[in-house]
C-alpha cells in the first residue's frame, strides 16, 4: 500500500495542515486522500509529522492484511529523523507514530519510510501537497477556541522573535521587514 504524506504551513510559523494520499490496492484504484487542519500557528514541520501521523491512524483502522507492508513516502527528511530518534519538539506527536507503528507490527503489518525529494514532479506527492495546503486554509479559519494543537518550542520562539521585534518596530517607529543597521 503505497502512502504519500506533506505537511504545509502558509508562513512558517503560521496555519499548518498536514495531509495523506493512501492508495489501499496499489496503484490500481483511486487514491483515498485525508487531510487534517493541524494548528493556527505552528510550521511546516509540524505538518509533516502530523502528516505521518494521520496517514498511520488511517492504516491501523483499516489494517486487514496481515503479512503486509505500508510504505510511506515523505519529502521531509527532517520529519523522518524525528520519528527514528524520537526527538525533537513534537515528542509527544512522535511517539504516537511509534506506537501506531507498534499496533500495526502485532497486526502482522509492517511499516517502511521512503524519503522523496520535494517539489520534484512525483504526482502523488504534488496530490498530498495541495492537500496540506487546502488544510493548512482551514487551519487559517479556525477560532483560538478550535486549535488544540501542542505548542512546539520551535514556534513559541518564533511566535515570540516576530510578535518581539513587531512591537520594537512600532515603538522605534520603523516597519517590520526593513533591517535595522547601526
Amino acid at each position: 500500500m503505497p502512502i504519500f504524506t506533506d505537511g504545509s504551513a502558509l508562513g512558517n510559523p503560521r496555519p499548518c495542515g498536514g495531509a495523506a494520499v493512501v492508495y489501499t490496492h496499489g496503484l490500481s484504484k483511486d487514491a483515498i486522500i485525508i487531510k487534517r487542519p493541524v494548528a493556527m500557528w505552528s510550521t511546516s514541520f509540524h505538518g509533516e509529522v502530523s502528516a505521518i501521523d494521520l496517514a498511520l491512524e488511517y492504516v491501523v483502522e483499516s489494517a486487514t492484511l496481515r503479512h503486509s507492508t505500508r510504505l510511506i513516502h515523505s519529502d521531509c527528511q527532517a520529519a523522518l529523523d524525528a520519528i527514528v530518534n524520537n526527538t525533537g519538539d513534537l515528542t509527544r506527536l512522535t511517539s504516537r507514530i511509534v506506537r501506531s507503528i507498534k499496533i500495526l507490527h502485532e497486526k502482522g503489518v509492517a511499516v517502511e519510510f521512503c524519503w522523496i525529494p520535494e517539489h520534484a514532479g512525483i504526482h502523488l506527492n504534488d496530490l498530498a501537497d495541495n492537500a496540506a495546503k487546502a488544510a493548512a486554509e482551514e487551519a487559517r479559519a479556525w477560532t483560538t477556541e478550535h486549535d488544540n494543537s501542542e505548542i512546539t518550542m520551535e514556534s513559541a520562539k518564533k511566535t515570540t522573535e516576530v510578535r518581539t521585534y513587531s512591537n520594537l518596530a512600532e515603538t522605534v517607529g520603523f516597519s517590520v521587514g526593513r533591517s535595522i543597521h547601526t
